[in-house]
């Protein structure tokens, strides 16, 4: 029997104006070194000017958006510095994760970083360590779309409706590509963390990620209809089922933490590797992430699916 909220939200759809303010905010925070005009958020939001500019003047007065008085461009306000504040110190895993990557990154040398999911987006929420060579603009507030080849270690420990939500976010996919993203997944399972390559184009991949990440700030929903993004799925981006590494370089290791309702309440991951890993040097790195990751669970009042 369905629960009784959902009886109470069946029929009702969210509002225009709150969606179009979480696109503003959202597309700000994206580019959060810059501030644009009415007319520019506009465009990069394919919103009507007039209804634009009526919800920024809604969020300026709340001070969640400022104006600049000399040049009329909007960027961040204020306001929202204590929503952040407040936002993390509700997530009880954040604060236990954050001494868990700094020694990690300590100790291995590298980045370590930590992302929690919403929605169909995850958002770094603490990192540590020297920036890596692949991800030297990682910062706390960052935002990467749980769309594949992207976020498997969220939803590798998911029902077949979760993991069939996140591979529709990639289209039409071919069957063999479906089965080898389905057999990726078992092998995360199987390993307890994943393993992602590095693609042999940074750059390609900086790309695609922009333009995953504006699409979603337009609201839109097909994100894997552009070129870039179909090729990147066919790049050999996640390692194999029982493939060897020991000849692949390496992008990141991520391992999850569980919570209280068994499911992936927070991620750590591993990046900036300076050369190709045997899998015993692999164990070695896992090693220390999966006992922080296990650590946490257990703080958390947490359990492993």
């Amino acid at each position: 029997m369905p629960a009784a909220s959902d009886d109470r939200t069946a029929g009702i759809r969210p509002s225009p104006s709150a969606r179009r303010a979480t696109q503003l905010l959202n597309y700000l925070a994206g580019n959060r070194d810059a501030s644009y005009s009415v007319s520019e958020l506009a465009r990069a939001l394919t919103m009507n000017r007039a209804t634009c500019q009526s919800v920024l003047m809604g969020l300026g007065e709340g001070g969640f958006v400022r104006r600049d008085p000399r040049t009329k461009t909007y960027s961040l306000g204020a306001a929202l510095i204590p929503l952040g504040e407040a936002a993390l110190a509700s997530l009880k895993v954040v604060d236990e994760a954050r001494p868990e990557i700094e020694r990690i990154a300590a100790d291995a040398g590298l980045e370590c970083i930590a992302a929690v999911s919403a929605g169909s987006e995850m958002i770094i929420v603490a990192r540590a360590g020297p920036a890596s060579r692949f991800g030297g603009s990682i910062r706390v507030g960052q935002t990467v779309p749980i769309c594949p080849p992207f976020g498997i270690a969220f939803v590798a420990w998911s029902d077949a409706d979760a993991v069939d939500t996140w591979l529709a976010r990639a289209g039409t996919l071919p069957e063999p590509e479906r089965k080898r993203y389905l057999a990726s997944i078992d092998a995360v399972r199987q390993r307890g963390y994943s393993v992602t390559l590095e693609i042999r184009s940074r750059e390609r991949l900086a790309q695609v990620l922009a333009q995953l990440r504006a699409d979603q700030q337009r609201g839109g929903s097909g994100l894997a209809e552009h070129e870039q993004i179909n090729q990147l799925l066919h790049e050999e981006y996640l390692l194999p089922e029982g493939e060897e590494p020991g000849s692949h370089r390496l992008a990141q290791l991520s391992v999850p933490v569980f919570g209280p309702d068994r499911s992936v309440a927070l991620v750590i991951g591993l990046t900036g590797f300076p050369h190709d890993l045997t899998s015993k040097e692999i164990d070695g790195y896992v090693a220390p992430l999966l006992g922080a990751a296990s650590r946490i669970t257990e703080r958390i009042h947490g359990a492993r699916p």
